[in-house]
């Protein structure tokens, strides 16, 4: 009674201490939650992070919100390994769908924590589902880092496929770049051309095609 009334006229602070009472002395799932939400409310995001954990170690989440808002606790506090293992366990009992949404949550958390080769599965599960390119051109940068030019080609060129693109200038730039790294360079010519077609690009993607002219010239010398 306590609870219902403090939370009827927003004494959220007293809300969260009679919840404390509760999960004390009546522990069950629906107190548990209630009291991260109300730690989230009054912005204690590590006690709302504390809580939510509990809960999920005691086995009370079990809705896909709920990993999702612990996945956020975790990526908010700097703990983005925890974040992926958590999406990724919800994966793996069906409790999380294998959708854009969460496949390219795993895959942001794990480049956060800097596993960028773990992160490349769920970043091409996500871009083979999502509506758009712009995951494969991601996923493409990955490669580039990693200097895998032929996996980054491929990935650029199922972006520019896939279509829909935010940028299709820096996509198409890029795809001239991976091909100059593979000495491909009337592929580039072809590519820093396109590039040089979008207002935002214009200006690199004319220097870029400047040197590819001169490295094919010089090729075939």
């Amino acid at each position: 009674f306590q609870l219902s009334l403090n939370y009827e006229i927003n004494k959220y602070t007293e809300v969260a201490n009679i919840l404390e009472i509760l999960v004390t002395r009546y522990p069950k799932r629906t107190y548990w939650l209630q009291l991260a939400m109300m730690y989230a409310q009054l912005k204690r995001e590590k006690q709302a992070l504390a809580v939510y954990e509990l809960a999920y170690i005691q086995g009370y989440l079990n809705k896909e919100s709920e990993y999702v808002n612990l996945a956020s606790l975790y990526m908010s506090q700097g703990v983005p390994n925890r974040a992926a293992g958590v999406i990724q366990n919800g994966l793996d009992k069906g409790i999380v769908k294998r959708n854009t949404r969460s496949l390219r949550m795993r895959a942001e958390a794990l480049l956060y924590a800097r596993e960028n080769k773990k992160a490349r599965k769920p970043l091409e599960e996500a871009a083979e589902v999502y509506e758009k390119g712009d995951l494969y051109v991601q996923l493409a940068q990955l490669y580039m880092d990693a200097e895998e030019w032929a996996k980054a080609a491929k990935a650029l060129n199922q972006a520019i496929k896939k279509g829909n693109l935010t940028s299709p200038g820096i996509t198409y730039l890029l795809l001239g770049m991976v091909k100059m790294s593979q000495k491909q360079y009337s592929g580039a010519i072809s590519a820093f051309g396109k590039a040089a077609q979008h207002k935002r690009t214009q200006n690199s993607a004319k220097k870029w095609l400047s040197i590819a002219k001169t490295k094919m010239k010089e090729s075939r010398s």
